[in-house]
């Protein structure tokens, strides 16, 4: 093994950046999580090293298939995949990570396109309790900006508990807030992109308004 491969190994865990889609798929959440840090943390040195990002043109289709996603780190690992190709980034799971990546440089322009293929297998599992969980989590890293945001995360674990909200609804909630058009579909996958930063891109995901207060 090379030093820098043997370097990515023992800073992730498994081999980073992947050479191929989907390498995430067979990880556990634990290393799921630190694939998300590791994409952020690759997404930044990109960004010092270019002076910037090449984002996808406005009304760009992005999708994502629900029935890969397992929990709140699959989504954001597929759709990172999905907006900025094998390892790409699109947030992470601290509060405001996902609405950050809206604004330019992590390979969107408003307003584009959502595209989550098998909806329903995607809100099964980002349910309720799959919110209460993220939420609580939240609270117990100190990840809200103040009393209010804290408040907030305290009614959705509550709520998510008892099946009134569900984690991908919150989603998508915050995507259509900002200009993201969700739609469900079963429309077949395009390839997706090599390289980081090539700015086109084929996934779709949901939206959550609410978790804009919570904190960053």
């Amino acid at each position: 093994m090379s030093r820098p491969a043997a370097r990515r190994r023992a800073a992730t865990d498994f081999p980073f950046p992947p050479e191929a889609p989907g390498r995430w798929r067979a990880l556990s959440r634990a290393q799921r999580e630190q694939w998300l840090i590791a994409a952020c943390n690759r997404h930044f040195k990109w960004l010092r090293r270019r002076g910037g990002w090449q984002d996808a043109a406005p009304g760009t289709i992005f999708v994502v298939d629900g029935a890969a996603v397992a929990d709140y780190s699959t989504f954001l690992c597929a759709l990172g995949e999905t907006v900025n190709g094998p390892g790409g980034y699109f947030g992470g799971m601290k509060s405001l990570s996902l609405q950050d990546c809206l604004f330019g440089s992590f390979g969107v322009t408003l307003p584009f396109v959502l595209r989550i293929e098998n909806m329903d297998a995607c809100r099964a599992r980002l349910d309720g309790l799959a919110l209460a969980e993220w939420a609580s989590e939240r609270i117990a890293a100190g990840d809200f900006l103040d009393d209010e945001g804290k408040a907030w995360l305290a009614e959705a674990a509550r709520a998510g508990r008892a099946q009134r909200r569900c984690l991908l609804d919150e989603v998508i909630e915050v995507l259509r807030y900002h200009g993201v058009t969700i739609e469900a579909g079963t429309a077949p996958r395009e390839p997706l992109p090599s390289n980081p930063g090539d700015g086109v891109a084929a996934a779709t995901l949901p939206v959550a308004p609410s978790l804009s207060s919570v904190g960053s």
